[in-house]
């Protein structure tokens, strides 16, 4: 019984840990500082959402500035006097726009969203720094490729490889080993509370024995009152490992849909900017 209840209490510690790293505001800058907006289950379109007129004031400045650099990368007829002009331009031409409208659209914009990442929005007081949230990092992983890149055309996979490398390094880190160890305290404590049963009833079987041995002419009503006080005993140990293990595998596949569900917001978030280019 002792081994299940220090299991319990480190999957409990585990559990408290996982919680704080998944919280929505723990890896996307809130939209308010107080302890209670980040703790509580309120207001997720203010905390995830980017596009919504409510979303996530954080992820709408970096986004409105990053949309304008991405558009910047697209040259098209309305870049030239006419669509005749656009259409006999040669690469040459192209590729002088291209500077040009990354020096004068792109890099400016492309700055101003690095800025934010590192600064975060001006007036909006977060309770740490941007960068110590997983999305930030991402978004800046991004953000400073294609700064590298510019207006290059391999520039959008680029951005999309560096945001997919960030994005899978921050899932992995979400992850962590509280979750595994969730996984396994709640797999394991249902099967050592069997084998506390098994052993139980092994020795109440093996108390039984040894009476009838030193009194053969026991009494089959001093013998089932003393079996069953043995197996009442030994099935308690299986009733601790479930009481203990269903709700760990339940906290276990809760948070493992949270980290699954954070990772699909990023994937969603990067690919509808990256898909401005």
């Amino acid at each position: 019984m002792i081994p299940m209840h220090l299991m319990m209490l480190l999957a409990l510690v585990a559990m408290f840990m996982t919680w704080r790293r998944l919280n929505f505001a723990a890896n996307f800058p809130p939209n308010k500082p107080s302890l209670l907006y980040r703790i509580l289950p309120i207001d997720k379109i203010g905390k995830v959402e980017m596009n919504h007129e409510k979303g996530n004031i954080f992820l709408r400045e970096v986004s409105k500035y990053w949309s304008k650099a991405m558009e910047a990368m697209s040259v098209g007829p309305h870049d030239f006097p006419s669509s005749e002009a656009f259409v006999k331009s040669s690469r040459q031409e192209i590729e002088e726009i291209e500077k040009k409208k990354w020096l004068e659209v792109g890099l400016p914009n492309v700055e101003k969203a690095i800025e934010i990442c590192k600064n975060g929005v001006p007036g909006i007081k977060l309770p740490k720094k941007p960068i110590e949230y997983p999305v930030v990092r991402v978004l800046l992983a991004a953000l400073e490729n294609h700064r590298a890149n510019k207006n290059g055309y391999w520039a959008s996979q680029e951005m999309d490889r560096a945001a997919e490398s960030q994005v899978l390094k921050e899932v992995d880190e979400m992850k962590g080993w509280q979750i595994t160890l969730l996984w396994a305290v709640g797999t394991i404590e249902p099967m050592l509370g069997l084998f506390g049963t098994v052993v139980g009833i092994r020795m109440a079987f093996m108390a039984i024995q040894e009476q009838v041995q030193a009194n053969p002419n026991v009494q089959t009503t001093q013998i089932i009152p003393l079996l069953a006080a043995g197996i009442q005993l030994a099935l308690i140990t299986t009733i601790v490992g479930l009481y203990f293990g269903i709700p760990l595998m339940v906290s276990y596949y809760y948070f493992r849909g949270k980290v699954e569900w954070i990772f699909g917001k990023l994937e969603e978030m990067m690919t509808e900017i990256l898909n401005q280019a």
